[in-house]
């Protein structure tokens, strides 16, 4: 069966992107709640050091309940997203959202707030963000004709890449001048604009289909991984991040110690590559689209993959060519992040529009979770390759075998894409 039979409502009017008052609204709220954002995660390791005396230990627990909702609840929260209209779910994730960032500033007040507050509040705004961005991503294919997603994709990636440039030091300037715990109150409010945004979207949202037979979590679970299995494009970008994840994030697991104990840079060098790197996505995600349409999106998702794989390279050679080594640093981030931009716009855009809309959110919460899961292992086994060869061969092999993940792209139906009109399900 053709996804276009699935993709979006009948009535869905054919105008242009940016006159489409409905995405507008969408945009407008992603982009405002991008912003806002950047501040609590700043925030919040400022007010444990600064404010509460954290040890080490409970700044790394903190840190790590960012990712554990993730891993914890995005299979279960793709089955709710497929058993319920996405807008009402957005609107409602965004209200607990402000609802659970408004306890901080109030505790301070109070004088009640403990380390343990910071703990709950991280951890179930982690949960309740992975709600959100799998009806989102799902809901995303009802506003907009399928033709029109990379362009989508494109703009609300650019909001992010934006909002992660001038958010940092925005919340900084906000930081030191409401202090931390009343800070996070501005982040509160971009979670009720998103909330309103979303309120005011007119477009009807299809009702989810009655099941044929009673809800089972774990059969609907297995549901959404099966689409990944059988279908050839959802199953080849798995199988092509794995291949570049497990290089990639054994590189990265030693990627600090490298450059301050192998390369004898200063710990500030960090901040300068990704800084780059995060300018090089503000400017390569707007024309992801553009060059979709020139090249063809198989080939430009192929080509971001081996820049993204090659690009690792370049940090390996910085180890023998010291003098440039910062160059060579900078230039790997620049094009490994500016490429990684291209290649998630365009293969989130295939997914969206590969995927039935009554499986959508179980397709996300199954590709975050193996996602997640090949990272994780990828970031073990460069902690223990670093152990037993060491930092330098650990960057090498990572470099090296991240190289050649683009082949599952090269040899799979993905190679032979345009554009979405030749994705079929």
């Amino acid at each position: 069966m053709s996804a276009s039979s699935e993709h979006a409502p009948a009535s869905t009017p054919r105008v242009a992107l940016w006159r489409n008052r409905d995405f507008r609204l969408l945009w407008v709220g992603h982009t405002v709640s991008m912003f806002g954002s950047q501040i609590t995660p700043v925030a919040m390791p400022v007010i444990a050091a600064l404010t509460l005396q954290a040890t080490p230990a409970q700044m790394a627990l903190l840190l790590s309940l960012n990712y554990a909702p993730a891993t914890l609840v995005s299979l279960f929260a793709g089955v709710l997203v497929d058993r319920m209209r996405r807008r009402p779910l957005m609107i409602a994730t965004d209200l607990l959202s402000a609802a659970l960032l408004i306890i901080i500033p109030v505790m301070a007040l109070l004088g009640w707030l403990q380390v343990e507050v910071l703990y709950a509040v991280t951890f179930f705004l982690g949960v309740v963000g992975v709600f959100y961005g799998l009806a989102d991503g799902a809901f995303l294919p009802t506003l907009v004709l399928r033709e029109q997603l990379p362009q989508a994709n494109s703009m609300l990636a650019t909001s992010g890449s934006t909002a992660r440039v001038v958010g940092p030091g925005l919340a900084g300037i906000l930081i030191q001048w409401l202090t931390a715990p009343f800070a996070i109150l501005i982040d509160a409010l971009t979670f009720l604009v998103s909330a309103v945004s979303a309120l005011l979207i007119r477009t009807a949202e299809p009702i989810p289909p009655t099941p044929e037979r009673p809800p089972h979590v774990w059969r609907e679970i297995a549901e959404g991984l099966w689409v990944i299995v059988a279908n050839p494009y959802l199953r080849t970008f798995v199988l092509s991040a794995a291949a570049l994840d497990i290089f990639w994030n054994a590189l990265y697991a030693v990627y600090v110690l490298y450059i301050t104990h192998e390369l004898g840079l200063p710990p500030v060098t960090l901040g300068v590559i990704l800084s780059a790197g995060s300018m090089a996505a503000l400017v390569s995600a707007p024309v992801a689209a553009p060059i979709a349409r020139r090249f063809g999106i198989g080939w430009t998702l192929i080509v971001s993959q081996v820049v993204i794989g090659g690009g690792s390279l370049l940090i390996a050679l910085a180890l023998v060519a010291r003098p440039a080594a910062l160059a060579l640093l900078v230039a790997a981030e620049v094009i490994q992040v500016g490429a990684n931009a291209i290649f998630y716009i365009l293969r989130d855009s295939v997914r969206q529009a590969a995927t039935p809309d009554s499986l959508r959110g179980r397709v996300g919460a199954s590709t975050m979770c193996i996602g997640l899961g090949v990272a994780l292992l990828g970031t073990l086994v460069g902690g223990i390759l670093g152990e037993w060869v060491g930092i330098s061969a650990t960057i090498s092999i990572g470099a090296i075998g991240g190289t050649f993940s683009f082949v599952w792209l090269v040899f799979s139906p993905v190679r032979r894409l345009y554009d979405l009109g030749d994705v079929r399900d």
